[in-house]
């Protein structure tokens, strides 16, 4: 995908997920209060559940910021189309200039992946592990979960940000070292003047 945005609606799409990431996170700021403070009324499972909508508000205002913003970052949307070809596919499909930097790109983005299954695979064992264990069972058993979300997401942008370095360091011009000019030399000039008078001179003799 080669789509342009301009410069103004790039800004203004970071702008709006700036303006949802801080709502965001005031809410879940506010979630934490608003369960210490019911808790200290003795109202456990009234503050777990308000605590639960005020973290899902704030969950939703967060990805949902972070996706407004992704509308501009084409280069997002070709990583992440990516999972979608087959090494083998984009190594015979591909002829381009790019070619080399796109299979980089898979195969970054397929290292990601599979990191990402370890940690979810870990935080769902954990998550179950706090759900059902009677002896570390807990309210917050979805917080290996969160945790896992979090790094998963962190990781795949990590390598979506190497891959994207590199294709902006191949797009960059090679500087050329500046060459002065040459200048004539004094004496081949002389030279030429002295060669052009005797042959005029001797086409005037020979005349």
């Amino acid at each position: 995908l080669e789509l342009s945005y301009t410069d103004a609606e790039k800004k203004s799409y970071r702008a709006i997920r700036f303006r949802f990431v801080m709502v965001g996170l005031i809410v879940f700021a506010c979630g934490i209060a608003v369960l210490f403070i019911l808790r200290a009324f003795s109202l456990d499972h009234v503050a777990t559940g308000c605590a639960y909508c005020f973290f899902a508000v704030s969950i939703w205002l967060i990805v949902h910021g972070g996706m407004v913003a992704k509308r501009s970052d084409i280069y997002a949307y070709n990583f992440e189309a990516l999972r979608h070809f087959s090494i083998y596919s984009l190594e015979a499909n591909q002829k381009g200039p790019d070619r080399d930097l796109i299979l980089k790109a898979k195969l970054a983005s397929m290292h990601a992946q599979s990191a990402n299954r370890v940690i979810f695979t870990a935080s769902a064992i954990a998550s179950f592990a706090l759900y059902m264990l009677p002896s570390i069972k807990t309210s917050w058993f979805w917080v290996p979960l969160a945790i896992g979300g979090i790094a998963a997401m962190l990781i795949l942008h990590e390598a979506m940000e190497h891959s994207r370095k590199s294709f902006a360091t191949s797009k960059v011009p090679q500087e050329t070292p500046d060459v002065p000019p040459v200048k004539p030399d004094k004496l081949t000039d002389e030279l030429q003047a002295k060669i052009d008078e005797g042959i005029d001179k001797g086409k005037s003799t020979l005349r």
